[in-house]
């Protein structure tokens, strides 16, 4: 005599494809919101690098621009020099009298500030290009600065116009 099994435990193959399939989607939907995710962060990281590296070196050269006496650009704009008051014994300006010189420009993608003979310092990196145009009392500056985070990569231009407050009357 035959016995027949009528509580067989299992699955069917329908349920099985079934529940891989609702599993593989699932799956694929995580894995595109993690990838979208990180694609963002990367974006927005290599951003703020190259904003900051654009505003800190924009600040500094107004920084100097602003108690200089005066400045000289070169003919092709990449470069400003600007005259800094002398500085007497007690640390007080003069500005009837020229001081030291300070010189920024770019080289190999690196912003340099020299202070008179002394070595240039590094002010900024990741610089592509700067651009200065005086006039009259009045220096336009324009800093492009590109950073690269992973495979993304962000370009960021600053420009102001600062004024020479020290400048002799």
């Amino acid at each position: 005599m035959m016995m027949r099994f009528r509580s067989r435990r299992g699955a069917t193959l329908a349920e099985v494809a079934t529940a891989s399939m609702v599993f593989l989607l699932m799956l694929g939907g995580l894995v595109s919101i993690g990838v979208q995710a990180s694609n963002g962060w990367a974006n927005g990281t290599s951003e703020v690098m190259a904003d900051d590296s654009a505003s800190s070196a924009l600040q500094a050269i107004t920084r100097d621009v602003r108690n200089g006496l005066r400045c000289t650009v070169n003919e092709a704009h990449s470069e400003v020099t600007v005259t800094m008051p002398y500085v007497n014994a007690q640390g007080d300006y003069d500005r009837y009298n020229d001081g030291s010189d300070v010189k920024y420009y770019v080289s190999a993608g690196k912003l340099y500030r020299q202070a008179g003979v002394s070595s240039p310092t590094v002010l900024s990196r990741n610089v592509t290009s700067i651009q200065f145009v005086d006039s009259g009392g009045e220096l336009q500056v324009q800093i492009t600065c590109q950073r690269q985070n992973g495979n993304r990569s962000a370009t960021t231009v600053l420009t102001t116009q600062v004024g020479l407050r020290n400048e002799p009357v």
